[in-house]
């Protein structure tokens, strides 16, 4: 991986680390060309590059706002592109997670709080061990957060960009996740058509 030279200037969340592939870069800038020729503002990318510390947040996150069976479905079934242990990384998560010390996922439990820091730690011992839950571990996915567009218009230009064939990737609309709402999209390539548009 590499800090990739993004041409367009993709619309970065300022808390976002940008550490991404070459094609998921070239992938943002796809998506800033295509909402302009749509006449939509260019979408916000609210979480890419991903280490366990960031990975484990995210997913306590998730867990403590939508509960379990949420988070071992998004990672069991929902993610195609995760890796083929994700459910079983997810359900150990929430397990650590629920049965320690009696925590319960509750929304009003901040995630900074000195448990919740605890917890996170425990979340990071486990994505530690080498395995990669997520292809936001390896700087192949984007989330494009429900700020500057709705997820109505991140689709149209996702739809514009797979009916033209610019680009490959798994989506996952997590539109309705109480713990940031997004767009997840795992970018597995970018077509002649798509480099050219860029180019």
């Amino acid at each position: 991986m590499r800090l990739y030279d993004i041409l367009f200037e993709a619309h970065w969340a300022p808390d976002t680390d940008s550490n991404i592939t070459e094609r998921t870069g070239q992938f943002a800038d796809l998506m800033d060309v295509v909402a302009k020729q749509l006449g939509l503002p260019p979408p916000i990318i609210t979480s890419g590059l991903r280490g366990p510390d960031r990975q484990a947040k995210a997913m306590f996150n998730i867990w403590r706002k939508n509960g379990p069976e949420y988070l071992i479905n998004l990672y069991g079934n929902l993610c195609a592109s995760c890796s083929k242990d994700a459910g079983n990384i997810a359900e150990k998560l929430a397990d650590v997670w629920g049965k320690n010390k009696g925590f319960i996922p509750r929304p009003l439990i901040l995630s900074g709080s000195d448990k919740a820091k605890q917890l996170i730690q425990l979340g990071v011992q486990v994505l530690s061990s080498g395995n990669n839950i997520s292809a936001h571990q390896t700087g192949e996915a984007l989330d494009y957060g429900l700020v500057s567009n709705n997820a109505g218009d991140i689709q149209k230009i996702l739809g514009y960009i797979k009916s033209n064939n610019l680009a490959e990737i798994d989506e996952i609309d997590e539109s309705g996740n109480k713990g940031g709402p997004h767009i997840h999209i795992t970018v597995l390539g970018i077509t002649a058509k798509g480099s050219e548009l860029i180019n």
